[in-house]
C-alpha cells in the first residue's frame, strides 16, 4: 500500500502486506528500481530516510560523492554474485526466475549488511512478510546459495536458523477470466501506458500488452514466449495458410503450433520495427528481458481499487494460459489436441480442468477458420 509520494514523482513509500515497516522505492543512477527497507514504521522518520537517499543518489549521479559497494562479505554482493553464477549456468526456466526474484527481494532489504551478522533476529523481518508455500520454498533456497556461497568463501561456519514463517492461506488461483474481465484489462493497461512518462515503466507495460494478447491467443506460457526471435515466427501471406510459431524453449520439449489472426494480428503491430534476429520481448531502454510476473505483481500493489472492482483480486499472469485452455475445453476441443498444442499432457488437464471437461465431437484446437495441422511436432 502506497503511503507518501516523493515531489520528484521518482521515490514513494509503501508498506508490505503483514509487515509493519514501511519500504522506500526508487531508481537508482542506473536506471533500475530499487526496494528498500527503512526500518521504521513511524511515516514521518521513514520521509527523513527517504529523503537522504535521494540526496545521495543525487550526489553519486554528479559524482559529488562515490558509494562504495565492493565489500565482498556483504549480503548484496555475495546474492549478486550467487545471480551471476546461477545465469551462467541454469536453463533460464520458471524455476530459476522465481530464486532469483527472491534473491533480488534479498538484496533489496540486506545489500550492505554484513553476512557474518545476518542471523535469525535480522531475517525476521523479510520471513515475516506472508509467503505462500512454493514462494517460502524459493526464498529458503535463494538464502541457502548465499550462506553456501559465505562458507565456501570462509566467511562463516555455517548458515543460521531461520525464523518461523508466516503461511498464505492457500488460495485458488487458477480461474479463466471473462471476455469482459479480458478487456478491461488490456484497456486499463493501455491507459496507464498512454500517461506513463517514465521510459522504462512505459516501456515494461507495451510489452505486457503484446505479452497478454500472446498468451491470451496461444495458451503459450510466459518463458515460451519471453525469449521469442522475429526468426521463431512464420507469418504467411498467402490466403487459407495457417501461421506459426516455433517453441525453442519449453518446460516439455520445443515445438510448433499453429496461431490464430488474434495473436498474428498483435505480432504485426508490436513488432514493426524489429530485424529478423531481434528479441520479441527485450527492452530497448536497457536490453533485459522484463520480469513480468514481478510487473504485475507491482501494478496490484499499485492499483488495488480496479483488480478489486474487477474481481482480479488473486489475478496471476498463469491465468490467460489458464483462460485459453479452458475456453478450449469448454468448445469441445479434443484434450489431446490441446495438450499438444500447449506442451503438456492429458492428465494434466483430466487432473486440473476436470469441471470444464465436456463431451468432444471436434479434432481441432481452433475454429475452421484458424484450423490446427500440426506438422512439426519437434522431438
Amino acid at each position: 500500500m502506497k503511503l507518501y509520494q516523493h515531489p520528484t514523482e521518482k521515490a514513494f513509500l509503501y508498506t508490505q502486506q503483514g509487515s509493519k515497516k514501511i519500504y522506500m522505492g526508487y531508481y537508482s543512477p542506473d536506471g533500475k528500481r530499487r526496494l528498500k527497507s527503512t526500518k521504521t514504521d513511524d511515516l514521518e522518520e521513514a520521509k527523513v530516510k527517504l529523503q537522504e537517499q535521494i540526496f545521495l543518489l543525487n550526489a553519486e549521479k554528479s559524482g559529488q560523492i562515490t558509494i562504495q559497494h565492493d565489500n565482498k562479505k556483504t549480503v548484496g554482493y555475495i546474492a549478486k554474485q550467487v545471480i551471476k553464477h546461477l545465469e551462467e549456468t541454469q536453463h533460464p526456466r520458471t524455476t530459476w526466475t522465481k530464486i532469483k526474484t527472491r534473491l533480488e527481494e534479498i538484496i533489496d532489504l540486506y545489500e550492505n549488511y554484513d553476512v557474518r551478522k545476518l542471523k535469525r533476529k535480522e531475517l525476521k523481518e523479510i520471513f515475516e512478510i506472508p509467503r505462500s508455500k512454493p514462494q517460502l520454498s524459493y526464498l529458503r533456497t535463494a538464502l541457502n546459495k548465499i550462506f553456501e556461497y559465505a562458507e565456501d568463501e570462509e566467511y562463516i561456519d555455517g548458515k543460521p536458523t531461520y525464523p518461523k514463517p508466516i503461511i498464505k492461506p492457500f488460495v485458488k488461483k487458477r480461474f479463466p477470466l471473462t471476455d469482459k474481465q479480458y478487456n478491461e484489462l488490456l484497456i486499463f493497461l493501455m491507459r496507464l501506458e498512454s500517461n506513463e512518462k517514465n521510459k522504462l515503466r512505459k516501456e515494461n507495460k507495451n510489452l505486457l500488452i503484446f505479452m497478454f494478447q500472446l498468451l491470451y491467443s496461444t495458451g503459450a506460457r510466459v518463458g515460451e514466449l519471453k525469449r521469442l526471435k522475429m526468426a521463431n515466427i512464420n507469418i504467411s501471406n498467402r490466403e487459407n495458410e495457417n501461421n506459426y510459431i516455433y517453441l525453442p524453449v519449453s518446460k516439455t520439449k520445443p515445438r510448433q503450433i499453429i496461431i490464430p489472426d488474434l495473436a498474428v494480428y498483435a505480432i504485426k503491430e508490436f513488432t514493426k520495427n524489429k530485424g529478423k534476429n531481434d528479441y520479441l520481448f527485450l527492452r530497448e531502454y536497457d536490453q533485459e528481458f522484463p520480469e513480468f510476473s514481478d510487473i504485475v505483481r507491482n501494478l496490484k500493489k499499485e492499483h488495488p481499487d480496479f483488480f478489486k472492482k474487477n474481481d482480479l483480486e488473486n489475478f496471476v499472469i498463469y491465468n490467460l494460459r489458464h483462460t485459453f485452455i479452458t475456453r478450449k475445453i469448454q468448445e469441445g476441443k479434443k484434450l489431446f489436441m490441446i495438450s499438444q498444442h500447449c506442451g503438456t499432457s492429458v492428465k494434466m488437464l483430466q487432473d486440473h480442468y476436470s469441471d470444464y471437461i465436456v463431451s468432444s465431437n471436434y479434432d481441432n484446437v481452433f475454429t475452421e477458420k484458424e484450423r490446427i495441422t500440426y506438422l512439426n511436432i519437434f522431438d
